[in-house]
């Protein structure tokens, strides 16, 4: 059933989109048509085309940057290392899980009286709202944030491709400050939440949740977020982690949507049925909130905190090429050696990066060094890639964001782990360990 050929899910699709600069559709309908990828680039004039790909099943992105704004997404999933099986098969047993999360990050939302929309995803839930170009926030953002030289000249000078036409070193900065609310949100809710299974900031390891921040380690015009609506295909794409094409083939047609005021088991169940699906799309809405000046209330408590102290050393410690390039990564233990013997994939890993990070801590680097020594051997790869393919694969992020943002998280974690940064785990109020000190 295609379900994008309702009009009421098309009119919610359009109100979602507006203002995107443009679209992505992702599926097997594209090999079909000789597509060497799964997917295809629409302009901001081509929803209509792209909703008539396929059967209904093509999963639709819109750019995150748009004409009026960014969208500020929270992005949780549910993990289990290589057998994601039971989220298809238990969906109401996940959802409880999830749920848990969720009510923690509204409460921070609403601590800041930010508005936000929530949508379902089978593997987790997004929360959004509009950052708005025209705001103060947006502005205080652009003016705190902070970039690389190589990411700078990526929205200036070497604009190679379309996702950068409307990129600009301002819009990366308040991308990049963006971030650091994000870590500071994410560490006050890992914190605050009681949960039977185990929260991780960006990645998890073999079984948990994740609060997952890694559209802050790309450039905010590579970052592309699913559409509420959406049909979700990861079960065909990546079947072999969710128990095989035999099984996943008839769990069905699978549909992203808003939560509203549904509560998350009775989304759950709508996500599973194209009918109710269509039926909810006659009473849901799509609006995403400007959030703009919860933003701008979030950033002002977050200057005070020591976390924001930790971040300025991070940024204004300028790094030393020379020693990191000439630093021994053999060195290191067995298992983080490895991360460098076999950077492809273990360097785009954020498991990999933290376990990196953690080690270097523990011997008394300073976090900037460590970015240092990333950034390095990241770049190495992206100037070795030996294949045309693969060299375009490590050359669509930047190095320096990429690993300085996972970096500054990953340092900033084991700080609070290692007692050696105490303020940044005090408490700020009686509720909360991580706040303004």
């Amino acid at each position: 059933m295609n379900h994008y050929f309702e009009g009421k899910v098309r009119e919610q699709l359009q109100k979602y989109a507006q203002g995107a600069w443009y679209y992505i559709g992702h599926g097997q309908a594209f090999v079909d048509k000789g597509h060497t990828d799964p997917l295809d680039i629409y302009s901001p004039f081509e929803l209509d085309r792209l909703l008539n790909e396929g059967d209904g099943n093509v999963q639709i992105f819109r750019s995150s940057m748009g004409a009026d704004g960014e969208i500020a997404t929270y992005d949780v999933e549910i993990f289990k290392q290589d057998d994601l099986k039971w989220i298809l098969e238990y969906p109401m047993l996940a959802a409880g899980h999830l749920e848990n999360v969720l009510n923690s990050i509204l409460k921070e939302y609403a601590r800041f009286d930010m508005p936000c929309a929530v949508s379902l995803t089978p593997s987790g839930f997004h929360v959004e709202n509009k950052l708005l170009y025209d705001s103060d926030a947006y502005r205080a953002l652009a003016a705190h944030g902070r970039i690389s030289k190589s990411l700078e000249d990526k929205c200036t000078l070497n604009k190679v491709d379309s996702k950068q036409e409307h990129a600009t070193p301002d819009k990366e900065r308040a991308w990049a400050a963006l971030g650091e609310l994000f870590l500071y949100i994410s560490l006050r809710v890992k914190q605050k939440t009681k949960s039977d299974m185990d929260i991780y900031i960006a990645d998890s390891a073999y079984e948990g949740i994740a609060l997952d921040l890694t559209c802050f380690t790309d450039p905010g015009y590579m970052r592309d977020m699913r559409m509420p609506w959406s049909a979700w295909q990861k079960q065909l794409t990546k079947a072999w982690k969710y128990g095989g094409l035999d099984f996943t083939r008839g769990i069905g047609a699978l549909t992203c949507i808003p939560l509203g005021n549904l509560s998350y088991k009775d989304g759950v169940e709508i996500m599973f049925d194209r009918n109710k699906v269509i039926e909810y799309s006659h009473f849901a809405d799509t609006t995403l909130p400007d959030g703009s000046a919860g933003w701008l209330r979030v950033f002002e408590e977050y200057k005070k905190t020591s976390l924001a102290r930790f971040a300025d050393d991070f940024h204004n410690t300028p790094i030393n090429w020379k020693k990191c390039m000439k630093f021994d990564v053999y060195s290191l233990s067995e298992g983080v050696a490895d991360i460098f013997r076999k950077p492809d994939p273990k360097l785009l890993q954020p498991i990999c990066i933290r376990a990196f990070c953690s080690e270097m801590m523990e011997r008394g680097y300073h976090p900037k060094f460590i970015a240092g020594v990333l950034s390095h051997r990241f770049f190495r790869k992206i100037v070795n890639a030996p294949g045309q393919r693969d060299n375009l694969y490590w050359k669509k992020y930047d190095a320096e964001t990429r690993t300085g943002y996972y970096t500054l998280v990953y340092t900033a974690e084991k700080a609070i782990a290692m007692d050696s940064h105490k303020n940044l785990a005090r408490s700020v109020d009686t509720e909360f360990e991580v706040g303004v000190t």
